[in-house]
């Protein structure tokens, strides 16, 4: 499979998304992709970058609490601690799927710059 590629309008510059197709998805309908974001993660935007940062290390880990907190050299805790207040915003669970599924896709969108 080849690389995902988007130009930018009024510019030379090229993006290459790689070779999954929720990147590019996202950066091809921006409003959307904003929309959903601002709808999913709400309140977690007004918050510092940590929080997101956590939860996005939390995907890149399989969802293992231990390993975020090993590679952000804090307690395990409080990566358990930061994971609940965004649930707590959200109203979404990531131990639920369909809730993961959502937080996943908006994060990549706010990260995207969508």
């Amino acid at each position: 499979m080849s690389s995902a590629r988007c130009t930018h309008p009024g510019s030379n510059a090229v993006t290459v998304y790689g070779h999954t197709p929720l990147p590019l998805v996202l950066v091809s309908a921006p409003d959307a992709a904003r929309s959903l974001a601002d709808e999913i993660l709400g309140p977690i935007l007004e918050l510092d970058d940590e929080d997101r940062d956590t939860l996005d290390l939390w995907f890149d880990c399989g969802g293992s609490n231990t390993e975020v907190a090993q590679r952000l050299n804090y307690h395990r805790n409080t990566i358990h601690y930061r994971l609940r207040r965004i649930e707590t915003l959200t109203g979404r669970r990531c131990s639920d799927p369909r809730s993961a599924a959502e937080l996943y896709v908006a994060l990549r969108a706010v990260r995207l710059g969508s």
